[in-house]
């Protein structure tokens, strides 16, 4: 479910106003000020952009998790799409030999 007060304190949180959100999600500011009290909800599409905006999860906005960036970018890596089936073939290969290694389920 959407948290309308998430979306408001981490629009002030970033100093942003509802016009400038508006702006840069594609709606009018009274679209903004109605997420943020609750009289609109907003869609997929638009929930993304705002993730986008204020940089922070999608999963926050919706109540899965706690921390407005729980996942990292720093530990992630970029793979190259050419190469994604092989690449995932080989993790799970090395994920069942960490298993056997350790002696884990």
């Amino acid at each position: 479910m959407f948290n309308k007060k998430k979306l408001k304190d981490m629009r002030i949180d970033a100093d942003m106003t509802q016009d400038q959100l508006a702006e840069l999600i594609g709606v009018k500011k009274k679209t903004v000020s109605a997420y943020e009290t609750g009289a609109a909800k907003p869609g997929l599409e638009v929930l993304i952009k705002i993730a986008e905006a204020l940089n922070i999860s999608l999963d926050y906005f919706v109540d899965l998790v706690d921390e407005p960036m729980p996942y990292k970018r720093e530990n992630y890596i970029e793979l190259p799409r050419e190469k994604t089936r092989e690449i995932k073939t080989e993790m799970q290969n090395y994920l069942q030999l960490l298993k056997l290694k350790y002696k884990v389920k």
